[in-house]
């Protein structure tokens, strides 16, 4: 069984909670509601993998990044296994931020980390982190926020 993760843009915890209830995900709304543009990252959850970029990214610790407060769950079902988290602030802006060579030049050492369990493929994990950043430039000039849909 394979770990489902679906990053969103959503503009507020309230909004992003809704889609815990979505059988398909964000992009599968329930009566008539309106989708949700998503990055599909299947296998790259919120918390540990995005959590190495954002220290990446903004050379915060593991430790500072786990402690902040905008990092948090919003919503979460059977024990867990369906969960929608929203990411760090300072996550999100990194991304909104960097180019393309910046994303590129962490993803060789993402896909290193031992999240990846030594699979990683660095070209692969640029473009995961490509995707992303473009789903939260979007989602940002809008008034949203990043959120990812997990189900287990």
């Amino acid at each position: 069984m394979g770990l489902i993760t679906d990053y969103f843009m959503a503009e507020s915890d309230e909004d992003a909670a809704r889609t815990i209830d979505w059988i398909g995900g964000p992009e599968v709304p329930a009566d008539g509601t309106e989708a949700y543009p998503v990055a599909s990252l299947p296998g790259i959850e919120p918390l540990v993998m995005l959590g190495t970029v954002d220290t990446l990214l903004t050379g915060r610790t593991f430790d500072e990044v786990l402690a902040d407060p905008s990092g948090h769950e919003v919503a979460s079902r059977d024990g867990g296994e369906r969960l929608v988290w929203a990411l760090t602030e300072a996550l999100q802006t990194a991304l909104a931020e960097a180019d393309e060579s910046g994303l590129e030049a962490i993803a060789g050492p993402w896909s290193e980390s031992e999240e990846f369990s030594g699979q990683g493929d660095p070209v692969q994990a640029a473009e995961m982190l490509i995707e992303l950043a473009a789903l939260v430039r979007v989602g940002r000039a809008a008034g949203r926020s990043l959120y990812c849909w997990v189900c287990v």
